[in-house]
């Protein structure tokens, strides 16, 4: 029987300097500019919505953009990236618990610039 020697640099075995650490998982952070992740296409898509709705949930907002999706944690980031440039703004809770967003007078200004001809444009 032979016994095997634990190489050097491991717990049972050290060599003056230690254990190697364990590599570090890479994680993906998120942009500064968007911390929770939202894309250009997808703010131009909330800020159309609730430009036209006034008030929305979450909720709303995944049936009405991206019904295919499995959440509503896109809608979620997206209006707290706006939220934290000052476009959307919470007005509370709804009676089923989910935050009703509208947007502030900066956010509307951003929504007049997604609807260049105006609300009368034909369609």
């Amino acid at each position: 029987m032979s016994h095997r020697q634990p190489a050097p640099g491991t717990p049972d075995q050290p060599d003056g300097q230690g254990a190697v650490p364990a590599p570090r998982k890479r994680t993906r952070k998120a942009p500064k500019a968007n911390p929770g992740g939202s894309s250009n296409v997808l703010r131009a898509d909330v800020l159309r919505a609730i430009a036209v709705l006034k008030i929305v949930t979450g909720h709303q907002l995944w049936r009405l953009l991206r019904p295919n999706a499995l959440e509503n944690k896109f809608a979620r980031a997206t209006l707290n990236d706006l939220e934290k440039k000052r476009i959307t703004v919470k007005h509370g809770t709804g009676e089923d618990g989910r935050d009703i967003w509208g947007m502030t007078t900066a956010g509307r200004d951003a929504a007049k610039a997604l609807f260049p001809d105006g609300p009368r444009a034909p369609y």
